[in-house]
């Protein structure tokens, strides 16, 4: 019989905001049929497409300061793929600090079975102990889903007649001491003259007012501080009109992400 591969996708997995997704137990895989496997990133999510059509995403949702991937594969993944799960359990390994780097860590396995064979998943999360580290099993609704398996753009990607008091702003890391983000604004701003995609490099030194927050917040905190309120100096001669987009565009919520590269 031909070996079956398993579809392995490089990208950007963590822009998402999926509506309607439940947090379920590993246990839920058991006696599913694994039609296809994706490993997502540089091992940091997991992607499980079954039989009777539902779909699984093993990750963790990033908060800002941590790293949680897959740092090892006992078994093979090919074990997973067209027969049914007979064994499915989460065991929780070790947690600690390791002091030489003053890194918490947290150890999780992901002990699956079939027929085939045996895979174990060792999940290892890092951080300076003030963000969690766990992982994640999500039920994903057919709907958010393409028929490649990808992510369906949702109210907070690019649809502008949904996303209407919502700023997502994407950050790459700090580089030679500058910041390059992407931001994509409410489709409202447009009448006031403002683009609703903004790709603006920030200068770490110009932020020193924002220094006791962390990296995300404090790339936040001067973009809707300082950036935009200027941005909209620029555009809009009407102090009138300027100051109704600077007030609508303080009370918006942020989705703002450290970029993992």
């Amino acid at each position: 019989m031909e070996k079956k591969e398993v579809g392995m996708r490089h990208g950007e997995s963590y822009y998402y905001y999926l509506e309607g997704v439940e947090e379920v137990p590993v246990s839920e895989l058991l006696g599913k049929t694994v039609t296809s496997l994706e490993v997502w990133g540089n091992m940091e999510e997991l992607r499980f497409f079954c039989s009777d059509h539902t779909v699984y995403f093993m990750y963790h949702e990033q908060g800002c300061c941590e790293s949680v991937q897959i740092e090892d594969i006992c078994g093979e993944l090919e074990y997973l793929l067209d027969s049914p799960i007979l064994m499915a359990e989460e065991v929780a390994g070790e947690s600690g600090m390791n002091e030489d780097s003053l890194t918490h860590y947290t150890w999780t396995f992901y002990k699956f079975a079939t027929c085939k064979g045996y895979v174990t998943l060792r999940w290892l999360g890092t951080s300076n102990g003030y963000y969690g580290e766990e992982v994640s099993l999500i039920r994903v609704p057919p709907e958010n889903l393409t028929k490649e398996g990808l992510i369906r753009e949702t109210l907070l990607e690019y649809e502008p007649d949904g996303n209407r008091d919502t700023i997502r702003c994407r950050i790459d890391p700090e580089e030679y001491g500058r910041y390059h983000t992407e931001m994509d604004l409410p489709a409202w701003v447009e009448p006031y003259g403002l683009p609703v995609k903004i790709v603006v490099s920030i200068d770490a030194a110009l932020m020193e007012g924002f220094q006791t927050l962390n990296p995300e917040e404090r790339v936040r905190k001067y973009l809707e501080n300082v950036y935009l309120p200027q941005a909209a100096g620029i555009v809009i001669e009407d102090g009138r009109l300027r100051e109704e987009l600077i007030k609508r565009l303080s009370e918006c919520s942020w989705k703002t992400r450290i970029r993992q590269l």
